[in-house]
């Protein structure tokens, strides 16, 4: 073969040249490509970079194009990992490229993929570290040249997959997030082209799943998107925030899906559109310092729209279910304002706010509508800790809450729906709406069974009180229209059932009923008032207690100082109504201090108040006396009745009917009209007792008057009218058949003569009628009506047993009262008759009278009856006859005088004293009187006198004037010689 000619053939010698340039490329593309690639891509890695780049295989097929890098991995200069791929595969498509003038890629492969992030307490992380020289070497990019701005290149990729990637973020030298299974798929990607389909496919650490499907064009850019996320673990990347907020999340499962679609057109701001989200957070978990501060079963986010453009979020609604919250409220407020308020806010100052420029003050604001919030069985506690020494729990549950529509537009009505529970007990409805801007409510109420034993935390150490029970219910309209001024309107009904309160001392029954309510209630605060159709009471109760003290379970309920108070009130009651110098210098500054706050209420207008109808039955109450000796104790009974008309009205008068018994069988009324609202009160009542047994009124007789009851009813009627501060009252006391029994050893009874008082008043048909009128004014610090009343019965009764004949007198008429003593002619018995006429009309008068008897004892004048009854001793001794006249001696007579004279005088002394005499007659008459004098009367002589007279007039009381001799009772005489004149004085008593 002639191998020189072969060789001066063209073809052949281009075919050679073909054959060694190609064998050429295989050699340079095959062997030298992967060869450059190992060595260079270390050495530019070493020289930019702040790290090491290590590559495995390297392999590139000069046919297909295929360049292959087996496990290639990035570290930094700690030689931590920084990245790695487990296999890069490129297949390029060189043919395709050029025959369409566009960078055609048929395969981009990367398989096990991982970055790896560092932070450092620094706040560095590792990849700035790592490209921190070819950052600080870079040179400024020239800026783009008009021509250059062209677009997006026009590079096309057939497919496009990252498998089974990976990512970690270490947090101060710990593992805090893992991230694996990363893929992400492309297929026919043209980045300067329509419609690339791009998908994303990662898995987290706790198992979540994000998937993206994308359409995409690139220039202009142009997205669609649909994003998925779904069983994402919230507390892997807790970590991340933990350091920024004082709670810790405990568990959160995310889920989220929505479409995103994103525009840049060629003019005008970037259109991005989020649609059709749906966000759900499940198993939420909130703790703060280990305990639980909110769970949450499920939150749902329906129907997100958020627009760039038109800067709006639209939510369809917002479910949360199946939850719980933890608060409590200590001094300074609800914990939860602290455990959620963000760490930084409160460490880092807040930065001035920039200057608003033009355009900011023209964009329009965000604005944000959610169509529906529901809320279903969630429970909400708050720990109040203020209270001490144990603090209280309150659980609200929610059944159900719709709100909506919600959003940045306030003046919006807002439809409110509540279904919940307080305390596990108490049921809570609230229906209606309200709007935030300008704050307005219109709200339907229900309360149901309102357990008032809740709030017995809140009052117990101000109020020495048991409240064995007692529900609270409410049901009615309440409406705000406007702030300020507040004006608000409660239209509805209350009521209070089964309330029972015990006194802590006795654990006694204090106030307690069946059934309160309160119907069409209507409370408005522009104006201010007060109106209510009908308050009905069922089976009130009260107990009321005098201690033995003389304090009362009333004055036990508030806790004072005992000391404090009875110093002020011992100081006050001695004093009087005459101030301290201290109080004299204070009033002035009183006065000047308080003219602000006076004006003010003088200008402000008081609350009217109407109440139509208040009704009262079956009630009753309980009254005890312990500080008498025995103990007192009555109740009433069957108390039923109204009062009606009740009014703020000046003129407006209530009327009042009230019935019911004093132990069960004595009724008992209250019957009148009041006006106690009004700035002058008005009050004209009648109280009626009928027919109250007077024994159960034996501890007060007893205590007070020395006796107890044997028998005995009475009837009270008391009259009030209250005109202003003026009172005026009148009380009738009707006392039948009452009758006295044995003493008491009361220390506190009367001195006054009970028995006889009683006697003096107690007609013939054994009734005591009284009528006692008092008056006063209310403003006098000194009056008090029992006082008073008191007062005025004790001085009648004084004044019957001081001047009790004057009683008599005044029951049979005449001008003076009769005379209770006959008077008798010295050394008589024997009664005048001038004297009985009073003796008549005393007898006619104990008619009247039948518990009164008459006592007599008689009495004598020493000096006038001594004389009377020696007159005829003396005379016996001269030998003259009885009742002689010494002007007109028998014969003989004077000799007799004088020698009895000088017998006892001496001899010559009656010579003596008729020479010294005017006449013989006025000597005479001196020595007979010498003589008289000079006779010894004994006292039983006088006695007798004495007892002889109150014998005559016992005679003519009942033999003349037909006086009862059992109602007469003549007193020993003799012994204790009454000397109080010759007389015999009657005296009235008691019967019994």
């Amino acid at each position: 073969m002639d191998w020189k000619a072969t060789w001066q053939k063209r073809s052949v010698r281009w075919s050679v040249y073909g054959t060694v340039l190609f064998v050429l490329y295989l050699l340079l593309a095959g062997l030298g490509l992967p060869a450059l690639i190992q060595s260079q891509g270390p050495k530019w890695v070493d020289q930019n970079l702040a790290g090491k780049l290590s590559l495995g295989d390297v392999r590139f097929h000069p046919l297909h194009w295929i360049l292959t890098v087996e496990q290639a991995e990035l570290v930094d200069e700690q030689s931590e990992l920084v990245a790695e791929v487990g296999r890069l595969t490129v297949d390029l498509d060189p043919w395709r490229s050029l025959f369409s003038w566009s960078g055609r890629t048929r395969y981009i492969g990367i398989e096990e993929p991982k970055l790896i992030l560092r932070s450092y307490p620094e706040g560095d992380t590792n990849l700035n570290r790592l490209v921190a020289p070819l950052s600080a070497n870079a040179e400024p990019a020239p800026e783009p040249s008009p021509e250059e701005e062209s677009g997006m290149p026009a590079l096309i990729f057939d497919d496009i997959a990252l498998v089974n990637g990976g990512f970690e973020y270490h947090h101060n030298d710990q593992l805090d997030l893992a991230f694996g299974q990363l893929s992400i798929t492309a297929e026919d990607l043209h980045l300067a082209g329509q419609g690339n389909q791009i998908k994303l496919a990662l898995t987290g650490p706790g198992g979540g799943q994000v998937d993206i499907d994308a359409a995409a064009t690139f220039a202009p850019l142009a997205l669609q998107a649909n994003l998925g996320l779904h069983n994402g673990d919230a507390v892997r990347f807790w970590p991340l925030l933990a350091h920024q907020f004082q709670f810790d999340l405990d568990s959160l499962k995310l889920d989220f899906d929505a479409r995103i679609e994103a525009k840049q057109p060629a003019e005008g701001p970037l259109q991005l559109q989020l649609s059709d989200g749906l966000l759900v957070l499940r198993e939420l978990a909130i703790s703060h310092d280990k305990a639980e501060v909110l769970a949450l079963e499920q939150l749902q986010v329906q129907e997100i729209e958020v627009g760039l453009i038109e800067q709006a979020v639209t939510i369809r609604s917002v479910d949360l279910q199946n939850g719980s919250l933890q608060a409590k409220l200590l001094e300074q407020g609800v914990d939860l304002a602290e455990i959620f308020t963000p760490v930084a806010s409160e460490e880092e100052p807040q930065a001035e706010p920039e200057p608003a420029n033009a355009s900011d003050e023209a964009a329009a604001p965000w604005t944000v509508e959610l169509s529906q919030f529901n809320l279903k069985a969630f429970t909400t506690t708050l720990q109040d800790a203020t209270m001490a020494p144990e603090p209280v729990d309150w659980v609200l549950t929610v059944d159900s809450l719709e709100l909506g529509p919600l959003g940045t537009d306030l003046s919006v009505p807002v439809l409110v729906d509540l279904d919940a529970s307080i305390n596990e007990q108490t049921e809570l409805f609230v229906d209606g709406e309200a709007v935030i801007e300008p704050l307005s409510l219109a709200l339907e109420i229900d309360l149901k069974e309102f357990l008032l034993k809740d709030t017995i935390p809140y009052w117990e150490e101000m109020i020495a009180l048991d409240l064995s029970d007692g529900r609270f219910g409410t049901k009615g309209k309440v409406t705000l229209t406007e702030v300020e001024p507040l004006t608000a309107q409660y239209q509805g009904e209350i009521s209070v059932s089964d309330l029972i309160t015990k006194d802590k001392k006795a654990g006694r029954d204090f106030v307690k009923w069946k059934q309160l309510t309160v119907q069409a209630l209507d409370v408005t605060t522009v104006p201010l008032a007060l109106s209510i159709d009908t308050i009905d009471i069922v089976e009130p109760y009260a107990r009321v207690i005098i201690n033995e003290d003389g304090s009362t379970n009333l004055s036990e309920l508030t806790a004072t100082d005992e000391e404090g108070g009875e110093e002020e009130g011992g100081e006050a009651a001695d004093k009087g109504d005459e101030p301290s110098a201290g109080q004299a210098e204070s009033a002035p500054v009183e006065a000047t201090a308080s003219t602000e706050p006076a004006e003010a209420e003088a200008s402000s207008e008081p609350m009217a108040i109407a109440i139509n109808t208040i009704k009262l039955s079956d009630g009753g109450a309980f009254f005890a006396d312990n500080t008498l000796t025995p103990r007192f104790a009555t109740g009433i009974e069957t108390l039923g009745g109204s009062i009606t008309g009740l009014s703020s009205e000046q003129e407006q008068r209530a009327k009042v009917d009230i019935e019911g018994a004093v132990d069960r069988y004595a009724p008992m009324s209250l019957r009148g009209e009041i006006q106690p609202l009004a700035q002058k009160q008005f009050l004209d009542l009648a109280l009626d007792f009928n027919n109250i047994d007077l024994t159960t009124l034996n501890t007060y007789s007893g205590t007070y008057a020395g006796y107890f009851v044997d028998q005995g009813q009475m009837d009270l009627a008391l009259n009030y009218a209250l005109d202003g501060t003026a009172l005026k009252g009148n009380n009738k006391v009707v006392l039948d058949q009452l009758k006295l029994g044995q003493r008491s050893d009361s220390e506190q009874a009367t001195d006054l003569p009970v028995a006889l008082a009683i006697a003096l008043m107690q007609d013939s048909n054994g009734v005591i009628d009284l009528d006692l009128a008092v008056e006063g004014d209310l403003e006098d610090p000194s009056f008090a009506i029992g006082p008073v009343i008191a007062e005025a019965l004790g001085n009648m009764i004084a004044k019957l047993v001081t001047a009790p004949f004057a009683l008599l007198g005044s029951l049979v008429g005449g001008e003076e009262p009769p005379n209770p003593e006959v008077s008798f002619a010295p050394g008589e018995s024997t009664i005048g008759e001038d004297q009985k006429a009073d003796m008549n009309r005393i007898v006619k008068a104990m008619e009247q009278r039948p518990q009164l008897s008459l006592s007599v004892i008689g009495a004598i004048d020493p000096a006038t009856d001594s004389e009377a009854l020696a007159a005829p001793i003396l005379a016996q001794q001269l030998g003259f006859e009885e009742g002689f006249d010494l002007a007109d001696l028998p014969r003989g007579g004077q000799k007799a005088l004088i020698e009895a004279f000088e017998a006892q005088a001496g001899d010559g002394q009656a010579e003596v004293i008729l020479d010294q005499a005017e006449s013989e007659e006025v000597g005479n008459q001196r020595m007979y009187q010498a003589l008289l004098d000079n006779i010894d009367v004994s006292n039983d002589a006088l006695g007798d006198l004495a007892q002889a007279r109150a014998d005559q007039v016992k005679v003519v009381l009942t033999e003349e004037f037909g006086m009862a001799q059992s109602r007469v009772f003549v007193r020993e005489s003799k012994v204790n010689l009454e000397k109080r004149g010759s007389k015999a004085v009657m005296s009235l008593e008691a019967t019994q």
